[in-house]
């Protein structure tokens, strides 16, 4: 009988069982957030292995003689609750992983994308990335996105905490809180959170662009920087021309022209 390495077109791989029990995880490496979704999808995988179905290969590397999780935490989880609950583990199927540091978080990434990767579970993994040196040419190619989406993604790191919070809970979409911070700058917190409290006043949980525009008052915080900016020098413009001294400075009257208030006045 034919064996299968024997076919032509047929080669063996780095495929290996591994007791599950020696399988280790780095502390903090892998980026995604355990919520209720987390929850559900390791109890699928542990109902699949008390059922006697076995999940797809682990991807693993060797640290010494420690085995590594690169890929496969929850299956890895889900095997240990398996085996507390009297599953017969003695083996899982394991794929030998070689790389870098920088590598690996690619390959969690990549690997990843057929469940999906929330917009903070992405900013978490690019920043690692970007810490390695990698541009977001390098990052677009390496996840099958565009440089842009890693531009938006990255737009959040600068970003408050309770904005990514704010994400986090599904109070806001990850575009719409992106396009506030590009465009409120300093003041996107506010913004989002005078949206996120009328969306909460209307009886809904998720702000959208509605609740924005009806807290900012028809004006982006960059619309009100660049007015008051332009006030600002049309008053030093009306100072220099006026020829006032210090003396009569208090009592001369400037008159400002209403374009250069419209945006301030639009943002109440």
């Amino acid at each position: 009988m034919a064996r299968f390495k024997d076919i032509d077109g047929v080669r063996t791989g780095n495929l290996f069982r591994v007791d599950p029990t020696r399988i280790k995880e780095d502390p903090g490496f892998n980026i995604r957030i355990e919520d209720d979704d987390y929850e559900q999808r390791l109890e699928s995988y542990t109902t699949m292995y008390l059922a006697g179905s076995e999940p797809p290969p682990l991807k693993v590397y060797l640290r010494g003689d420690e085995i590594i999780v690169v890929d496969g935490h929850v299956r890895r989880r889900a095997a240990l609750r398996a085996i507390e609950r009297g599953a017969q583990i003695k083996d899982v199927p394991v794929v030998q992983f070689t790389g870098n540091d920088a590598d690996r978080v690619a390959a969690m990434l990549q690997s990843g994308q057929g469940r999906g990767w929330t917009p903070i579970e992405l900013l978490m993994g690019y920043k690692r990335l970007t810490a390695f040196g990698w541009t977001e040419k390098q990052i677009a190619e390496q996840v099958g996105k565009t440089e842009q989406h890693v531009r938006d993604i990255m737009a959040l790191a600068s970003a408050d905490t309770s904005i990514q919070k704010m994400i986090k809970n599904g109070q806001v979409s990850a575009s719409l809180a992106i396009e506030v911070v590009r465009q409120d700058d300093h003041l996107a917190t506010a913004t989002l959170t005078a949206a996120v409290e009328k969306a909460k006043a209307e009886g809904k949980t998720r702000a959208t662009a509605k609740h924005v525009t009806a807290v900012r008052g028809g004006a982006s915080g960059r619309d009100v920087n660049r007015a008051l900016r332009d006030l600002l020098n049309e008053i030093r413009r009306q100072v220099e021309q006026s020829g006032v001294t210090d003396e009569d400075f208090d009592d001369h009257v400037f008159h400002i022209e209403g374009r250069f208030l419209k945006t301030l006045q639009m943002s109440r």
